[in-house]
């Protein structure tokens, strides 16, 4: 048999390699084997970890980044812990402040895929502290607005950080909508309600955000504009520790 000039024959070559490649195989399967039985401490930490980036859902170029869906969906063992820690789920975007060129007016799937999917990260956070950011514009369904700020401003008791950027022109026609002291454990709250549109049609009086400052005692940024209408008044303490005030309206 024909050697080579290291020494080792043709059929110790292929030996070496298919053993290597073996050796790959059980290597594989040893650590897809092991994916579930990670000690929960562990797993609780790579989670935590992957679930630091924002659930995202831009409408407008079918984007979705969900990690703790991800996690839920590997194997049985995380599924049920991803499950139990409802922080995974209380970090959440909707849309862009950049417009993408997408327009979901008449976009069925987007409408109810995106939806259920937001409504889903609501409903597992459970009581957990929120942490919303949602851009709202006039190229969204209006059905799909209404529907989005129903959900938050329900479950307004329970932000932590709210950034909302929506065009004031096109909040639902006879909503109210009202955050209040309901929220004691809001640190951040920023709201753009935009006033004019492309046509600078100012939005109607009737279409405003209210915001009552009165109970916000864990307040640390406050940044409103627009059809953004206050009241109450910030507890003395909370004013002086605020680090960032912003306020600026104009009313048609």
């Amino acid at each position: 048999m024909q050697t080579l000039s290291c020494g080792l024959s043709r059929c110790d070559i292929y030996k070496e390699s298919h053993e290597h490649v073996e050796s790959g195989f059980r290597k594989t399967r040893l650590g897809a084997a092991s994916i579930s039985s990670l000690i929960p401490d562990v797993l609780r930490e790579i989670f935590e970890h992957g679930c630091s980036i924002p659930a995202t859902f831009i409408p407008d170029t079918r984007m979705t980044v969900a990690p703790a869906l991800v996690y839920s969906q590997v194997c049985r063992s995380w599924r049920s812990l991803a499950l139990t820690q409802s922080t995974l789920w209380s970090l959440m975007i909707w849309g862009s402040c950049w417009w993408y060129g997408g327009d979901t007016r008449n976009w069925t799937d987007p409408h109810e895929r995106f939806a259920a999917l937001w409504d889903l990260y609501l409903l597992r956070s459970r009581q957990a502290l929120l942490d919303v950011s949602l851009f709202l514009f006039e190229y969204d369904a209006p059905e799909l607005r209404k529907h989005l700020l129903d959900s938050i401003f329900k479950e307004q008791h329970r932000f932590q950080r709210l950034y909302l950027i929506c065009d004031g022109i096109e909040l639902p026609e006879g909503k109210a909508y009202l955050l209040t002291s309901a929220a004691p454990e809001l640190s951040i709250l920023k709201i753009t309600c935009k006033i004019y549109n492309e046509t600078l049609e100012p939005a109607p009086l009737n279409k405003t955000i209210t915001v009552d400052l009165s109970g916000f005692t864990s307040l640390r940024e406050l940044q409103v504009d627009g059809h953004v209408l206050l009241r109450g008044q910030v507890p003395a303490n909370v004013l002086d520790s605020l680090r960032t005030l912003t306020y600026w309206n104009v009313t048609a």
